[in-house]
């Protein structure tokens, strides 16, 4: 019997992913990646590159391909598809104070999520749609279409290149995408951008074939990062799980809608036609890379210092500071525990920073020992900074 083939790709924050799979067992015939660019602010034509290398090779094999990739991202293009800025991916934060005041307008956050699901913040394509209205009116006129990164690739896939597509998993972490009706709401892209834009069509089903690539393989919608990840180990109602890459998730898969006008929780479809409330950081590998580095541990041992550490509302403490996460933690004691006890949010760790949560006391001293810390201190001096601790 003919072996069927099919090719699975990730485009993720950092790289491009390309697995050739037997369709029939599940076997990995092979894999390639590509880097993308660092920053939160990358020319798309990169993934494209990145796309070209990783699968390419493995193109005229593959009976079906499908796109994963990282959510959120606004990939703005012209009326001639040209690529009017460098995309803003989820974790750029810039638009946090657009976030609040979308929600405001909305009729705050209850409304909000009642319509789209989630509470919008900073990772969300609207908020940074309106970013671009006001710090950009020059690109925001130019701008005729909006895409996500997995549409931006699984166009440039697509054989016919007539259309664009998407499907409702990621659809629904755009802030413009109503989980309420199922369908974009164009008001919501006038009332962030100030113009309506051409929007990809949504797929009619999970599995609809929405292209062929230039050698003839079926092209399917594809989705949004989180998602491909919950239709990959099969998460079914009632299952949790965890991911730890650069952000951290927690997710399960639910037969009914979420809104949560806390934000704590983010109510996305997923990929199946069903529901994917999300418990997300804005870090989490880097986090822990950077607290074993600092404490000059392996990831094992950072466990066995977290486990080791004092913990209770009696002794807060802030978390190091990596990138756009500043959310300080109750409880631990340890820097160890620092770096574990993130506390999921949405993405509201990279909006709300700051070292709230500490006694008033000592938060002068706190902030200023950790701004302090240098790399040339001595281990035990670090750790005192990274601790926070006042004198």
């Amino acid at each position: 019997m003919a072996r069927t083939t099919v090719l699975g790709i990730d485009s993720s924050t950092q790289s491009t992913k390309a697995l050739l799979v037997d369709a029939g067992t599940g076997e990995v015939l092979a894999q390639r990646r590509a880097p993308h660019p660092d920053g939160t602010e990358v020319d798309p034509r990169a993934w494209l590159a990145a796309l070209d290398d990783a699968a390419g090779p493995f193109l005229a094999e593959a009976a079906a391909v499908s796109v994963g990739g990282q959510q959120h991202g606004m990939v703005a293009l012209d009326e001639h598809d040209a690529v009017v800025r460098d995309a803003l991916l989820w974790n750029d934060t810039r638009s946090a104070p657009q976030a609040r005041r979308l929600v405001e307008e909305m009729g705050g956050a209850a409304a909000c999520a009642e319509e789209l699901g989630s509470v919008l913040v900073a990772s969300m394509t609207s908020t940074k749609l309106r970013w671009m209205a006001e710090h950009e009116p020059e690109h925001a006129a130019r701008t005729h279409r909006v895409l996500l990164p997995h549409d931006y690739l699984s166009h440039h896939l697509d054989a016919d290149r007539s259309s664009f597509f998407t499907d409702r998993g990621d659809a629904s972490g755009t802030g413009y995408f109503s989980t309420r009706t199922g369908a974009w709401d164009h008001a919501l892209v006038e009332q962030a951008l100030g113009h309506d834009l051409e929007l990809p069509q949504v797929a009619a089903a999970p599995n609809a074939v929405m292209g062929r690539t230039a050698a003839g393989a079926v092209l399917a919608a594809g989705t949004g990062d989180n998602m491909a990840a919950a239709l990959g180990v099969t998460l079914g109602p009632g299952d949790v799980s965890l991911s730890i890459g650069t952000s951290g998730v927690a997710a399960m898969v639910s037969e009914t809608r979420t809104a949560d006008p806390s934000g704590l929780v983010t109510g996305f479809a997923d990929a199946t036609g069903r529901y994917l409330p999300m418990a997300t950081t804005l870090n989490a590998a880097r986090i822990l890379e950077f607290g074993a580095r600092v404490l000059g541990v392996d990831h094992a041992g950072l466990a066995e210092l977290a486990l080791a550490g004092r913990g209770g509302r009696r002794h807060p403490a802030p978390l190091p500071r990596r990138g756009a996460h500043a959310r300080p933690a109750r409880g631990p004691r340890h820097p160890a525990r620092d770096v574990l006890a993130h506390r999921p949010g949405g993405h509201r760790p990279g909006l709300r920073g700051g070292p709230a949560l500490l006694p008033r006391r000592r938060r002068g001293r706190a902030r200023a020992g950790h701004r302090h810390r240098r790399a040339a201190d001595p281990p035990d001096r670090r750790r005192r900074a990274v601790r926070g601790r006042a004198p």
